[in-house]
């Protein structure tokens, strides 16, 4: 009631205000009327003074309406200034009032503010709960909009990535029809071509890719037509009958001598896997190690330049790679207690270590035959005069003996090699096996060290031929936070669980192999030159 009251006075003021304006503006217009009347009757009165002066004093009239009309100009002014000045101050007064009722209406709406914050005081405590609510919801509401907000920024991310990734890979594909046309010689050096190439119109398009990117694609071209040229010549030796004993004179006669024999600039390329077999190179040997041997070797073949040995160096490797893998495989089906039973077992017993040993105990018998095969095709002083020479004798002692002297070298080789691998041997250990009088931890170092080289590189080998590990896998694990779904997806080979004693190690190597595939980047298309990229990493 009292606020009804109270907005009904502010009516009836603003009423008020009203009209005395209204008033005010009636007078105004009254006594212009007044005003009106007296200018008429002021004019007739000069009209008639008019007539009477100008039938009197008809030369002075001239010059008494120049006076009128100046008078007339300035009476008009001053009622102009008179009015102007009056509407000015009734315009003040209304403003005044005006003021007046807007300060009052401010006082009223303070009043009404203090009883509504005293009422909101009072209904706080039944508004928290509500506000609380909206403010949740408003919460979820923005949350959700950030994560949007995320997933847009990402999808476009990843949309400009996919446009950058397809710029490359039609780049990649230019660059590769030009190598394709141009390049025909795998003994070409980049240099060389890098200049042939300059001159093709379709070199412009390949801009994209940078330096490194070019060379890479040259030396995968022309590791493809040396591996052609390489199936070409092992063809043809196939077709000549060529045993594996033979001589490098007497192989190369024969393919002077044929046509259809491939072309290569230096016969360095078949020289050196001789040489590396000679020097027991290992397939996870480093290419700046092998380098010092080949250059300390005088009987080391000859390259134009060293990018040419390194890329022949390399498939050497692959291929003793791929033997290895093979020998494993043929292993694991030689061996008899490896049954449909075993994944059981080992998901019982959480551990390999019963199947570990039993590859371990037949290995040793299938190896060492290989091992055998392998010495006696590479003992030269065995011919075939030498059954003959056996019957003779009716004795196999001199065979025995070069085998003997050939395996001793074979082996003490190999214990070199990993004597120099093995990082905790060092100046000290000779001083500790003094001290402790026995060698036992050293075997146990050499033999732990020679399993997890071994490990390590099968696991090495693993990555290379697991096809979801893509370029986007490390960026998946950084996101994710966590390397779960790797580990999960190799688990269930037992070359990763072979290096369950090094988990630190194993994870580091899986993370580096990671970054490497990130930094290459997407694997170019197949080509008429590669079709098989991705199946031959």
């Amino acid at each position: 009631m009292e606020r009804e009251r109270q907005q009904t006075s502010i009516k009836e003021r603003e009423r008020e205000v009203q009209r005395a304006l209204a008033t005010s503006l009636r007078d105004r217009d009254k006594e212009r009327q007044y005003h009106k009347r007296d200018e008429a009757v002021q004019q007739a009165s000069i009209k008639e003074r008019e007539r009477e002066v100008q039938r009197a004093l008809a030369t002075s009239l001239r010059d008494r309406d120049k006076e009128r009309q100046y008078h007339k100009r300035d009476e008009a002014v001053q009622r102009r200034d008179r009015q102007q000045a009056s509407i000015k101050e009734r315009e003040r007064e209304v403003q005044r009032a005006l003021a007046t009722s807007l300060r009052d209406r401010d006082k009223e709406r303070q009043y009404h503010k203090r009883d509504e914050a005293v009422q909101a005081e009072r209904t706080k405590e039944e508004d928290a709960a509500a506000r609380e609510k909206e403010a949740r919801a408003q919460a979820s509401i923005k949350e959700r909009e950030r994560e949007v907000q995320r997933a847009l920024a990402t999808s476009l991310r990843d949309r400009d990535k996919e446009r950058q990734y397809h710029k490359r890979d039609e780049a990649v594909q230019h660059f590769n029809a030009l190598l394709a046309d141009l390049v025909r010689n795998p003994d070409l050096s980049w240099r060389e071509a890098k200049k042939q190439l300059r001159k093709d119109h379709r070199y412009s398009l390949a801009e994209l890719l940078t330096k490194e990117d070019k060379e890479r694609l040259f030396s995968q071209h022309t590791a493809a037509l040396a591996s052609k040229r390489r199936d070409k010549l092992r063809a043809l030796l196939n077709e000549l009958n060529v045993s594996c004993t033979a001589h490098w004179r007497d192989v190369k006669t024969q393919l002077q001598e044929n046509p259809a024999a491939p072309v290569y600039s230096a016969a360095s390329q078949c020289k050196l896997r001789a040489l590396l077999n000679e020097l027991y190179v290992s397939c996870t040997a480093h290419w700046r190690d092998v380098k010092t041997q080949l250059q300390e070797n005088p009987a080391a073949p000859v390259y134009s330049a060293a990018s040419q040995m390194e890329r022949e160096f390399r498939d050497y490797q692959r291929d003793k790679q791929s033997a290895a893998k093979t020998a494993l495989r043929q292993l694991l089906l030689e061996t008899r207690s490896l049954t449909h039973k075993s994944h059981a077992a080992v998901r019982e017993a959480g551990s390999m270590q019963h199947v570990h040993d039993a590859l371990r105990h037949d290995a040793s018998p299938i190896v060492a035959k290989t091992a055998l095969r392998q010495l006696l095709l590479e003992t030269r002083s065995l011919t075939h005069k030498s059954h003959a020479a056996v019957r003779e004798a009716g004795s196999m002692q001199h065979v025995h003996d070069a085998l003997r002297h050939d395996a001793s070298i074979e082996a003490k080789t190999a214990l070199r090699q990993l004597l120099l691998e093995t990082r905790s041997l060092t100046h000290k250990s000779h001083a500790a096996v003094r001290e402790a009088g026995s060698m036992q931890h050293v075997h146990d170092a050499l033999r732990h060290d020679a399993s997890s080289i071994e490990a390590k590189t099968a696991l090495r080998q693993l990555l290379l031929e697991t096809r979801s590990l893509t370029h986007k896998s490390h960026a998946a694990v950084r996101e994710a936070g966590s390397m779960q779904h790797v580990h999960d997806a190799l688990r269930h080979d037992a070359r990763y669980t072979a290096l369950e004693h090094i988990p630190d190690e194993r994870t580091a190597m899986i993370t580096s192999y990671l970054e490497e595939l990130e930094k290459k980047g997407p694997p170019p298309p197949p080509t008429a030159t590669e079709p098989s990229r991705r199946a031959k990493q």
